[in-house]
């Protein structure tokens, strides 16, 4: 029997197929295209990373074709770290803490800071191939090329060893160790107790930097301090009173020796009690002073607040925003809060003040608002000048007179001398 023809299924279009082969083309021509740009992107990143070395060998001993360098290939940072010496991460870290506490001694525009800064970081300077002697050598011959260097390797860009061996051909300089160290000593020579610690001694400022116990420990020792003065004032003065009834010369000249040892006890007790005032004056106005030039920046709006456009130069060394970066980075140093404790353990700040000043220093950061920034700044400021008056209110009349002691002939020493003839 024959089969009637079904002329509807014959008309009507295998939809289902036709869909299922428009979805396997379409799949196709995914993969395809996508195959093509994956190997566009190899092609591409090989390309970029042919060009990059071949401009690396030409940027390695050049601080601005170096930072161009960076702009332009910014996703080979770790390999130019890489290639210039740098180890790790705590490298890295490690160089940046070194930079900080450099700019922070430099701000204070006093060489010697400088130089007990190279001191400091000796260990992890001569790590590099270069020794802190090379470095404050620079500094003193070309300050701006110094600061270049330091911003160069912050930003983990160059080893400063091919720095220096760059800049030491470019100037054409020897380094001459034995004149630096003649420079050195000749700084850590001059003499001065004046108010404010503008130009205190050499002692004074190495005393200055190696402070750095606790709050209490330093008043522990302050007290002791007065003690000692104390004591060696009331030895002088029952001596005193026996010199005016001795009349045995053998007995007068034992007197007078033990005199003098008491005080030359005394007198080192004030030189460290006053010295440690001095430096603490100096570290004040070092904050403050720090502080101030971060509202003044031109970089302050360009590194608190809002940046519009994200792949903005907000950390691209040598602008405005980087070198306020820098400053707060040495306002948040180690050696600031170290200072603080120092002002507690004196009774400059009360243990709030304290706490109200770390918590403020612990808030600087970009992501805060311009308005926000500059009002913990000013916090700062306003506490840290507090604990500066209360310093020169309890310390600066004692210090001054005992300035004006040193300067004075001593006539128990010239008493003591004509016993021997001299």
């Amino acid at each position: 029997m024959v089969q009637p023809i079904n002329y509807y299924e014959s008309l009507m279009p295998d939809l289902a197929g036709q869909a299922l082969k428009e979805t396997q083309n379409r799949l196709g021509q995914s993969q395809l295209t996508g195959l093509n740009l994956q190997n566009q992107q190899m092609q591409q990143q090989m390309s970029e990373q042919q060009a990059f070395k071949q401009t690396l060998s030409g940027a390695i001993n050049d601080p601005q074709k170096l930072r161009e360098l960076a702009v332009q290939y910014p996703s080979q940072l770790q390999n130019i770290q890489a290639q210039l010496g740098f180890r790790s991460a705590q490298d890295v870290a490690a160089l940046d803490s070194t930079v900080n506490q450099l700019q922070l001694a430099i701000s204070t525009g006093d060489p010697r800071n400088v130089a007990a800064a190279l001191v400091q970081n000796a260990e992890v300077i001569q790590s590099k191939g270069v020794s802190p002697q090379q470095l404050m050598t620079m500094y003193a011959n070309n300050p701006e090329q110094f600061n270049e260097v330091l911003f160069t390797v912050k930003l983990g860009t160059l080893s400063a060893k091919d720095q220096l061996a760059v800049l030491d051909k470019k100037e054409g300089r020897e380094i001459d160790r034995g004149k630096l160290s003649e420079s050195i000593r000749s700084n850590q020579a001059s003499e001065s107790l004046q108010a404010r610690g503008q130009d205190i001694s050499a002692t004074t400022a190495r005393r200055g930097q190696d402070i750095q116990m606790r709050g209490q420990d330093i008043g522990a020792e302050n007290a002791r301090l007065n003690r000692e003065i104390k004591k060696a004032e009331f030895a002088q003065n029952a001596i005193d009173r026996q010199l005016k009834t001795e009349t045995n010369q053998i007995k007068r000249d034992d007197l007078l020796l033990k005199q003098q040892e008491f005080k030359r006890k005394g007198e080192q007790a004030k030189t460290d009690k006053y010295d440690t005032y001095l430096s603490q004056i100096n570290a004040i106005d070092q904050t403050i002073g720090t502080a101030n030039r971060i509202l003044d920046s031109p970089g302050f709006n360009g590194y608190f607040g809002i940046n519009i456009n994200p792949f903005g130069n907000r950390y691209l060394p040598g602008t405005d925003a980087a070198n306020t970066e820098a400053l707060v980075d040495t306002l948040k140093s180690q050696t600031f809060l170290a200072n603080v404790q120092l002002m507690k353990g004196l009774g400059a700040l009360s243990n709030a003040e304290g706490q109200r000043v770390t918590d403020a220093i612990g808030k600087l950061s970009p992501s805060i608002s311009e308005k926000a920034a500059k009002e913990t700044i000013k916090t700062i400021i306003s506490v840290t000048n507090k604990g500066k008056q209360r310093l020169d209110n309890k310390f600066s009349t004692e210090a001054e007179k005992y300035r004006k002691e040193q300067a004075a002939p001593s006539s128990n020493q010239s008493e003591y001398s004509s016993l021997w003839g001299d």
